[in-house]
């Protein structure tokens, strides 16, 4: 009886690992995203802050 609660309880530990990791690779791609998108409104800045200089 306490092996077979050992065992659902490793079990449930291995399902949170894998969603542990799947956020993890999650907010990597939104952090990506929110990189590329923070540097395209750096460089519009630049163009724009250029254009009106020049």
């Amino acid at each position: 009886m306490v092996v077979e609660g050992v065992t659902t309880r490793m079990q449930e530990f291995g399902m949170m690992q894998g969603e542990l990791t799947q956020l993890q690779v999650e907010f990597s791609q939104l952090d990506a995203r929110i990189d590329a998108r923070l540097k395209d409104f750096q460089e519009g800045i630049k163009s724009e802050v250029r254009s009106e200089a020049g």
